[in-house]
């Protein structure tokens, strides 16, 4: 017997009962798999669903009540008005990461706005993000500042496959690079991005059971949780340009990363910035010429 489109959200909510916004998913859940948008499902609740988008709806629920996490059943994540497909060879995209693209973004824009050429300047700006996984921050940033030149690496060849079909999907012009750190990366730039691993190994396992899910590579930041911020302060200087900036997503649980990072980047202005929950998330490196000259 079928069910009405209310009901079955209301199904599939008492399933996923333990997620924070457990409706709301549910919609998300019902819209994916009857190919409905949420505008048009909302105006038709008492239309009957198909049995068999009704058993995959309730199906995706309870893996979804297993922990597993709901983007990748989905397989996708919404991202700064983005869709982006993803699965369990990249990090699921956050909100919290959107501060790191808004904040590089304004970079972009402050060094655009000082140079009286303008387009031509924007035109020669060179962006550099690293440990790029599905490609949210270059895509965002290439998307938001078209005239940029966007290069992205990762050391993962799984990663970087689905941060190309998400380039591809959104007909965004980025070149890939397969890199551990800056071990493949040519030339300067004038802005480099980064959210790297950053969770000390001992706390992986008292995280979420969702993120278990994800790759390890992508979350294991080393004893200190500062391996990764720590090969980026000893080679950055070679690839950024003397008046570059670096951006760093940061660990914003530990009282102590802000102090850690300022002592790695001794040579260099280091500000913080807080994400949307009040805590610092992103740290703002600009390079001065001292530091660029290790002096």
């Amino acid at each position: 017997m079928s069910s009405q489109l209310h009901q079955l959200i209301n199904q599939v909510a008492t399933v996923i009962s333990h997620r924070p916004n457990p409706y709301r998913d549910a919609e998300e859940i019902v819209c994916h798999f009857a190919g409905t948008p949420r505008i048009t499902m909302l105006s038709s609740l008492s239309t009957s669903v198909d049995t068999k988008v009704a058993s995959d709806c309730l199906s995706a629920a309870r893996r979804v009540s297993n922990h597993y996490p709901l983007e990748y059943v989905l397989g996708y994540a919404d991202f700064l008005g983005l869709r982006l497909r993803v699965n369990e060879d990249v990090l699921i995209p956050r909100p919290d990461t959107e501060t790191l693209v808004i904040e590089t973004e304004k970079v972009i824009n402050q060094k655009c706005s000082q140079d009286a050429l303008g387009i031509e300047k924007a035109e020669s700006m060179r962006v550099l993000d690293m440990c790029t996984g599905s490609g949210c921050i270059a895509i965002s940033l290439k998307k938001r500042n078209p005239k940029i030149e966007v290069v992205a690496s990762d050391i993962s060849e799984r990663s970087l496959y689905v941060a190309r079909e998400n380039a591809n999907t959104l007909n965004t012009a980025i070149k890939f690079v397969e890199s551990d750190c800056f071990e493949n990366i040519k030339g300067e730039f004038d802005v480099i991005t980064c959210n790297p691993p950053y969770i000390k190994t001992s706390l992986l396992g008292n995280l979420e059971q969702e993120i278990s899910y994800e790759p390890r590579a992508a979350l294991d930041g080393g004893e200190t949780g500062m391996d990764f911020y720590e090969r980026v302060a000893q080679n950055y200087r070679k690839f950024i340009k003397l008046d570059g900036v670096l951006l760093l997503e940061i660990e914003s649980q530990d009282e102590h990363t802000v102090k850690n990072l300022k002592q790695l980047f001794t040579n260099a202005q280091v500000d913080v910035i807080n994400d949307m929950s009040n805590r610092p998330r992103v740290a703002i490196v600009k390079e001065s010429c001292n530091g660029k000259n290790g002096v």
